[in-house]
């Protein structure tokens, strides 16, 4: 059961390295924590650290918020 949650691990990084393969850094992270993604993980995935992560999904909540506002 362990090691089929670790290939499951596996797959699943190597899907998203996919998925963000040339994306700016605030596509990529947009993509993956939609995907369900947590701060580590993606910083993990981009070769950043997860505080840069958490900024940049700040910056979009408050940039989609304004988006929204407009519409």
């Amino acid at each position: 059961e362990k090691k089929l949650f670790e290939e499951m691990n596996t797959i699943k990084r190597l899907l998203g390295v996919i998925a963000i393969r040339d994306k700016s850094f605030r596509d990529q992270v947009r993509m993956l924590s939609d995907a369900g993604l947590q701060p580590g993980e993606i910083a993990d995935m981009t070769g950043k650290n997860a505080n840069l992560v958490r900024v940049t999904k700040h910056c979009l909540k408050k940039q989609g918020g304004k988006n929204a506002q407009e519409e």
